[in-house]
């Protein structure tokens, strides 16, 4: 059986993301459950920048919706039109380099 796994759509994203200086990324981090970890981890491992979409499906979305919300909620990520396709925003993109 073959794993299903993000696929990187290679699209700019029509969205600009919101730049907020509050916070430390490295503390916002930390403050990451293992599983929002875990999906920054995938677009680090595509090397996805801010505005440049990842595109999720099958059993991999279904994993990975409620992190997924909860980092758009937190302003890191960015949903798209496109099903299953999100985008780092600049405060999302400094948060994944602080874990690296």
């Amino acid at each position: 059986m073959v794993q299903s796994s993000p696929r990187n759509c290679l699209s700019k994203s029509r969205h600009r993301s919101k730049t907020s200086n509050r916070n430390d990324p490295s503390s916002i981090h930390r403050s990451l459950t293992s599983t929002e970890r875990s999906t920054l981890k995938a677009f680090r491992m595509f090397r996805v920048t801010p505005g440049v979409l990842l595109c999720f499906h099958g059993t991999e979305l279904k994993q990975r919706q409620s992190s997924l919300i909860a980092l758009t909620d937190k302003g890191l990520l960015m949903p798209e039109r496109f099903p299953g396709a999100y985008s780092l925003t600049e405060e999302g993109y400094a948060v994944m380099i602080s874990a690296s």
